[in-house]
């Protein structure tokens, strides 16, 4: 027979672990037989009997590992142990016949690993056994053993389980005689926790009684079966009775495991010849025990992760040895391993719950159905079983719990190509994955699940009318996701539909499955990127942060940004470390960011001349935008525009064209400042494009191209294009204020205080921004209130926004509210409001203020023939002449 359970592990010294029925049996009472027969005619009976055991053993698949009064034996399966133990019980009768006195033997069967190697040959000459078989598996069986009346065959809870369901496979005429007991819990000695204890037999044969209590295995007894309790008022027996009732109805955990503990699903062992079930079953079983919100299932990118930290093949299959090491290093409190096999016809699946702490399996579940349509009801018989097992209430099952055909599919090929899609996403073949999930729908519409799939790949790729589709899709057939599914479906809805509701409905998932992290880091990038909301936003970064989830290191380089604007630049640097430890994808490049801020170049360069993988495209373009940024803070306004010129071809090849209108708006941005009047043509042309795309989008589905075309209105007003930034307000009209979405009002009331600020209209422009400057506002709306505040002759309105805007050079730098739009036009505000500032001042008397201001351009500004390096070189001219006159003055 083909070996059926998981591959052993080879070790060192040829060692091996594998998951084995471990079988001991014991004649009773050999010694005294010796003395009752003799020498020879003892010694003839007992070698009878060793010839009889390893015939049986030889008959029912059994490999024979010691012997001493009676035999160590490994099986592959449980009801291959329960046959020869039956039959040797049988074949005992015989022997005591030809012996001429009575005989009898006590059998233990467990389940569980078991540590085998070979003897050397020397060893074996000198009288070792050729294979040594260690493991707490092999105790467990000798307890049962020693507990067994004689005659008795004892199981533990996990070989019942599996045999009994098997016992199909024993001879017809064997079967109905056969008898399966359950004599209650014992607690053996060694073993950490209570097993519950079980006996086979045949009617008339087997003693089928509770075997007794001994100094090593005390039987558990119900409290209420005291002398105390018995006497207890009638008041509080009724309540005894009502504890005792609920006691016995629920299930007793034979593992610590609580509420919100952590499991970790090995691949399923598919032993039958059906391939479907490979892929197909292996999900349908994580999103059945995902229902759950008393059980945390460790994800599989978790996994992954975990064995790349463990240096092994990401990829690799998760047998029992491999996730009993990752359940230990996730702290999860159990490993579930999943088979299928085919048995007498039918469908048979069992999960068996192993113990990584003493890698003991505690208990199994079995479920089986005839054909291959009654794998997922038995699938689901399992996973109720379970999670019952595992403590869950029934209630809580009953209300978190849908059948798999319909939270999934019951189409298995559908299952199947779900099941590739999501492997292909996780290691990265984002085309593979598209075509996968297609086809999942293909061939089941309504497919809820992989319409939600789709929807988020194609929201982080830019796509929001595919995503804003398939979102709609599973929305529409929302009965057919689980409890978890629809909070994630309801988030992104709330994105096209109704924004101002998203942040609450991704609060609401975080709430409801606080282990699960997509609802906290939801919540942070609603507060980042749509609010501005800083201090807001560090916490839920932090939760992601500090938990193992696999795209912790994300989240590690989201909250340095939050600690950079809010100033907290110690506690950003050691996340950064953390993440940079991770070797985590650096989606930002918030790395540099604290080296810009300290304008400490030279470490800026050395970080950003790193190769990047331009198939990584949001890292690529970041790393270009942060080196244009370098080159902006020095005021190389050329270089920073060659920069961004190079960017173009690569972005051209991945065919985004909205991050080519954000360069040419950075690129109109550093003309500007320059002192090159007019908007770049390039960027005309994108204006005129999204302008008319958006009179034909659909409301819900024009946010990005808003945000886009508000900020070109900003720069264009910059760019004394003042007719063109009107006509992108009067094209998006009240739009922007009526998408829900802060940021996008705050871009319209920037452009239009810019307009009113180029006619010559300060007290209007501060007017447009009144109420804004709260803490959330953006960069550019500060800079526009120091350009007012110059504009009116407001002193004191100067200082204190000049002084916000210095102090906040690393918020300039991280503000992601137009997707990195921002970052460049920030840089370029920096600058020009200290310079702005500093020539204000200058022209007011006040040339030491305006010396300190210009301090950090004067130390590590290069010379160059750009306008704002001759503004620079202007004021430093001017306050040394200023300097020479005072000193001539003293003189």
């Amino acid at each position: 027979m083909a070996d059926q359970t998981r591959a052993s592990v080879a070790g060192p010294s040829g060692r091996s672990t594998q998951l084995r029925t471990v079988m001991l049996c014991d004649l009773v009472d050999s010694t005294a037989l010796i003395e009752r027969l003799g020498d020879r005619r003892g010694s003839d009976c007992i070698r009878g009997h060793d010839h009889a055991v390893r015939e049986l053993l030889d008959r029912h698949g059994g490999r024979e590992i010691d012997k001493t009064d009676g035999f160590l034996a490994l099986f592959e399966r449980p009801i291959q142990a329960v046959a020869f133990a039956l039959d040797y019980q049988r074949r005992l009768r015989t022997l005591s016949e030809d012996c001429g006195q009575a005989l009898s033997a006590r059998v233990g069967i467990h389940v569980g690993e078991v540590v085998t190697w070979d003897n050397e040959a020397a060893a074996v000459a000198a009288g070792a056994k050729r294979t040594e078989v260690e493991g707490l598996a092999k105790p467990v069986a000798a307890r049962l053993m020693t507990l067994a009346r004689p005659g008795q065959i004892l199981l533990s809870g996990v070989a019942q389980n599996l045999a009994q369901r098997a016992q199909d496979e024993l001879p017809p005429e064997r079967a109905g005689a056969v008898r399966w007991l359950t004599h209650g819990r014992y607690r053996f000695k060694g073993v950490a926790v209570p097993m519950r204890v079980h006996e086979v037999g045949e009617a008339g044969q087997a003693p089928l009684l509770a075997p007794p209590s001994t100094p090593k295995a005390q039987r558990e007894r119900p409290w209420w079966r005291s002398p105390v309790a018995l006497g207890l008022e009638a008041a509080t027996a009724l309540f005894a009775v009502a504890a005792v009732l609920f006691i016995l109805t629920r299930p007793q955990p034979a593992i610590a495991f609580a509420e919100r503990d952590w499991v970790v699903i090995g691949d399923l062992n598919n032993l039958t010849s059906e391939p479907l079930f490979d892929d197909a079953l292996e999900t349908a079983f994580r999103i059945g025990l995902e229902q759950s919100r008393y059980v945390n299932v460790v994800p599989s990118l978790q996994v992954r992760d975990a064995l790349r930290r463990m240096e092994r093949d990401p990829t690799a299959a998760l047998d029992r040895d491999t996730a009993v090491e990752i359940a230990l290093r996730e702290g999860a409190r159990a490993v579930i391993m999943p088979t299928i096999a085919e048995v007498g016809g039918r469908v048979r699946v069992t999960a068996e719950v192993v113990d990584p702490n003493t890698q003991v399996t505690v208990y199994g579940e079995s479920a089986d159905g005839k054909g291959a349509e009654a794998a997922l009801p038995a699938l689901d018989d399992v996973i109720t079983q379970l999670r019952e097992r595992l403590g869950e209430s029934l209630a809580s099952i009953e209300q978190s719990s849908a059948p798999l055909e319909k939270v999934a599919t019951g189409d298995l090929e559908a299952l199947r190509a779900f099941s590739l899609g999501i492997g292909a996403a996780e290691h990265g073949r984002p085309g593979d994955a598209y075509a996968l999930f297609e086809r999942a729908i293909e061939l089941d519409p309504g497919f809820a699940a992989a319409h939600a799939k789709m929807a988020g790949y194609y929201y982080q790729s830019g796509n929001r009318e595919k995503a804003y589709q398939h979102i709609r899709e599973a929305a529409a057939v929302r009965e057919r996701l689980t409890a978890r599914d629809q909070l994630y479906v309801d988030g992104y809805l709330a994105f096209f539909e109704d924004p101002a509701a998203m942040r609450n409905r991704w609060m609401q998932l975080a709430q409801l499955y606080p282990d699960m992290l997509t609802g906290q880091q939801n919540v942070g990038i609603v507060l980042w990127l749509h609010e501005n909301a800083y201090a807001e936003a560090e916490p839920w970064f932090a939760q992601v942060a500090d938990s193992r989830h696999p795209l912790r290191g994300v989240a590690m380089e989201a909250q340095a940004a939050m600690l950079l604007a809010m100033g907290r630049t110690d506690q950003a640097l050691a996340r950064l470390d953390q993440a940079a430890k991770l070797r985590a994808p650096r989606v930002f490049r918030t790395d540099v960011v604290p080296a810009l801020v300290a304008r400490d170049y030279a470490a800026a360069e050395s970080a950003l001349d790193q190769p990047v993988d331009e198939r990584f495209m949001t890292g690529l373009i970041a790393q270009r935008l942060r080196q244009a940024m370098l080159h902006a803070d020095r005021g190389q306004v050329d270089a920073a525009r060659d920069v961004l010129e190079a960017l173009r071809a690569p972005v051209v090849r991945a065919e985004l064209p909205e991050t080519l209108m954000q360069i040419a708006i950075a690129d109109t941005a550093l003309r500007a400042w320059n002192g090159r009047d007019g908007i770049t043509e390039a960027l005309r042309r994108f204006v005129v494009a999204e302008t008319e795309a958006l009179q034909q989008a659909p409301e819900h589905l024009d946010d990005a191209r808003q945000t886009r075309l508000l900020l070109a209105a900003v720069v264009a007003a910059w760019a004394e294009e003042a007719d063109l930034a009107a006509g992108i307000l009067d094209a998006t009209g009240d739009r922007a204020a009526q998408t829900g979405f802060p940021v996008h009002e705050a871009l319209a009331n920037l452009a239009r205080a810019e307009l009113a600020l180029h006619r010559g209209e300060p007290d209007r422009a501060l007017a447009q921004l009144a109420g804004r400057l709260h803490g959330r506002e953006l960069y550019l709306e500060r800079y526009l209130a120091l350009r007012a505040a110059i504009a009116a002759e407001d002193i004191a309105a100067v200082e204190e926004h000049v002084d916000w805007l210095v102090r906040h050079r690393a918020r300039a730098m991280v503000e992601y509210a137009t997707l990195m739009g921002t970052w460049v036009p920030n840089v370029v505000a920096a600058n020009d409001a200290v310079l702005g500032a500093a020539e204000f001042f200058s022209a007011h008397g006040r040339a030491e203020r305006a010396r300190l201001l210009l301090m950090p351009l004067l130390d590590s500004w290069p010379e160059s023939d750009s306008a704002p390096a001759r503004r620079l070189a202007a004021l430093r001219n001017g306050l040394l002449d200023e300097e020479n006159h005072q000193s001539d003055a003293v003189r």
